[in-house]
């Protein structure tokens, strides 16, 4: 990362903590960043702030080339929830009404990126996450530099995305007939069962991680937690202060998932000699900074806030060999094998069956 991007973390955590307004976060965050990615702020032909919209609205951006607006920015406090459904709805709503079709939510950490022409929800039309205090999606800030706008990256390379993953959705259909047998004509050793199933961990596979490069897909986590290392605290006090007292859980520098969990993934917690003992939502990406809540901040510096804790301290999960034999994780193994703990180590991400059954979730 370059010295630009080292200097402007900095400054995102100084401005959090001091929970400026918009207009700060605009003048000490997004006008520097846009003039980083070759704008020239001061030219109205290039970027013209407080724009009126075809509905009497203002866009806080309307970024041009040749003097025609191709991308709409819409500005919020550093500390503004950028997934707000009124917010969202009003900016691409009015983005869409002026014929533009890239919409930006930016609080100068996180930009989020809409494609207001593109069919569904709101949801749907939310094609690119980034956020740049925790280095997530970061080399896709190059889709807005000036040059990369003129040459149109985003009508080629942002929707190239979105035809892939189209498209695979359609080669990988296992229901489809006719992909089936030319599959079983080539490899006839193989049942129908067997060439679904495979084409099932393939289609996800594939899937996901093209996904996972542009927009978040809901992930979940099983991670191991000890009670402190004096012993003065058990693993159940450790917990309940971590998810209930303080919502937050933190990460080391090789943490696995460090740098891809995100909010709205799921976590739950895994004791060992007892088993799965709590889970909760992930509100928040990693980010460096201090907490009262967390002792080792020098192990676990990267913090990320968590909401709706559940706990079972008095029922927790065994993962016992008969529920092993249940969990993917342990398809292609022997459930009863005694070295098992691989599963449990560290943090891994599971399957979204996994985590119902660890979690009791139905």
């Amino acid at each position: 990362m370059n010295d630009f991007f080292e200097d402007y973390k900095k400054r995102i955590f100084e401005l959090k903590n001091l929970d400026v307004n918009e207009a700060i976060t605009r003048s000490n965050l997004i006008d520097p960043l846009l003039i980083f990615l070759g704008w020239n702020i001061h030219d109205l032909t290039e970027v013209e702030q407080e724009k009126q919209v075809i509905s009497r609205n203002f866009v806080d951006y309307a970024l041009k080339i040749d003097g025609i607006a191709k991308l709409y920015i819409e500005a919020k406090k550093i500390n503004d929830d950028l997934t707000e459904m009124r917010n969202v709805s009003r900016a691409v709503s009015y983005t869409n009404d002026d014929g533009i079709e890239w919409c930006l939510m930016t609080n100068g950490d996180k930009l989020n990126l809409y494609q207001t022409r593109k069919p569904g929800n709101l949801n749907d039309k939310l094609v690119l996450e980034i956020q740049i205090s925790t280095e997530r999606n970061l080399e896709f800030l190059e889709f807005f530099k000036k040059k990369n706008v003129e040459n149109n990256i985003l009508e080629t390379e942002v929707k190239v995305f979105i035809k892939i993953i189209k498209t695979l959705n359609q080669i990988y259909d296992i229901e489809n007939d006719n992909f089936l047998d030319q599959i079983q004509t080539i490899s006839p050793d193989l049942t129908r069962d067997q060439i679904k199933k495979a084409l099932g961990h393939i289609k996800h596979s594939l899937i996901f991680e093209t996904k996972s490069i542009i927009v978040s897909e809901m992930t979940y986590w099983m991670t191991s937690i000890k009670s402190d290392n004096d012993e003065t605290e058990t693993v159940e006090e450790a917990l309940h202060s971590l998810l209930v007292q303080y919502n937050v859980y933190a990460y080391g520098d090789r943490t696995p998932g460090r740098k891809t969990i995100k909010p709205k993934d799921k976590i739950c917690f895994y004791a060992t000699g007892k088993g799965v003992m709590a889970d909760a939502i992930v509100a928040s990406y990693p980010e460096r900074r201090m907490h009262e809540g967390i002792k080792d901040i020098e192990n676990f510096p990267w913090i990320f806030d968590l909401k709706d804790p559940n706990l079972y301290f008095e029922n927790p999960t065994i993962i016992d060999a008969d529920l092993r034999a249940q969990l993917d994780a342990f398809k292609d193994k022997d459930p009863h094998e005694s070295n098992w703990a691989w599963f449990v180590q560290s943090t891994k991400k599971i399957s979204e069956h996994d985590f119902k059954l660890l979690t009791k979730n139905t």
